[in-house]
């Protein structure tokens, strides 16, 4: 949104809001402006949670499969523990998933989680959950 708009929003005029978003931005509070992009329209319908263990300690090979995969991923963390790496991803089709898998398993066991229902960003769980109710009856059966 614009600062106008963010201004109206919190009741401060225009030229406080510029410069405590300018403050926030140079004290790395806020990082980055984004877009949401709806993955389905663009057709890729799967959604996944990627886990990684790696079969040696080089991940040489590992990086180089996913970085020739990497626009199918939207977020990625490295973990401790079994699970080597997390990643979010989005597939097209069955079939181009389970080559990425076939490609990916001469390095790494992966498992895969299928994505039923997610939200934004920096939305409390308590908010998110309850505003799916057909969900919610569903889950505590």
């Amino acid at each position: 949104i614009t600062i106008k708009e963010l201004s109206k929003k919190i009741n401060l005029s225009q030229p406080s809001t510029k410069q405590r978003v300018m403050k926030l931005e140079d004290n790395g509070i806020i990082l980055r402006y984004t877009i949401d992009i709806n993955h389905n329209n663009l057709g890729y319908p799967l959604h996944l949670f990627l886990f990684f263990t790696l079969k040696s300690p080089s991940s040489v090979k590992f990086m180089q499969i996913m970085k020739k995969w990497e626009d199918h991923f939207i977020q990625q963390c490295q973990s401790s523990g079994d699970i080597c790496f997390i990643v979010e991803s989005r597939f097209k089709s069955q079939t181009q998933l389970t080559n990425f898998l076939c490609e990916i398993s001469k390095c790494a066991s992966c498992k895969v989680f299928d994505i039923l229902r997610g939200s934004n960003q920096n939305v409390k769980f308590s908010t998110w959950f309850d505003a799916s109710p057909n969900d919610s009856k569903l889950i505590q059966g």
